[in-house]
């Protein structure tokens, strides 16, 4: 009886313990630490008012197809391009689009593209950047590290 008892409490043991999981430490912002490819692989809106959150990334009216697989590219020199790959929104495909982009760590923004956005979330495996839309409310987007 005391071995059946013993089988069954190691079972039990091994059945309740729970594996680990491993949450990716947030980054301090910098030009070194934001440096990567990303493609967009979230975006939802908060409209003004509202606790509701949008989902639109799946919506093609809002997002289309030939947007969730284009390549967002800091570099630590500061330069940012997004390009246009996979399936291509317009033929001949479009040239990327480059420039600088800056950050304030003051205010934990990222600036490329002529819009400031918000860093919300910065890990080794995403980056969560977010703008307040005076038309619909703030926006997010969930850039995953390639």
């Amino acid at each position: 009886m005391k071995k059946i008892l013993v089988i069954f409490l190691g079972i039990f043991v091994l059945i309740s313990c729970k594996k680990e999981e491993t949450v990716p430490s947030t980054l301090v912002l910098s030009n070194t630490t934001v440096a990567g490819n990303y493609k967009t692989t979230a975006a939802t809106i908060n409209p003004i008012g509202s606790t509701l959150v949008f989902d639109f990334f799946n919506i093609d009216t809002y997002y289309p197809p030939c947007q969730r697989d284009n390549l967002h590219t800091f570099t630590v020199a500061g330069m940012y391009a997004y390009a246009d790959i996979g399936i291509f929104c317009t033929t001949p495909p479009a040239a990327p689009q480059t420039g600088p982009y800056t950050i304030s760590n003051s205010d934990t923004t990222l600036t490329f593209s002529g819009k400031r956005y918000k860093v919300e979330t910065l890990t080794s495996t995403n980056m969560i950047i977010a703008f307040d839309s005076a038309a619909v409310g703030r926006v997010r987007l969930t850039l995953t590290k390639q």
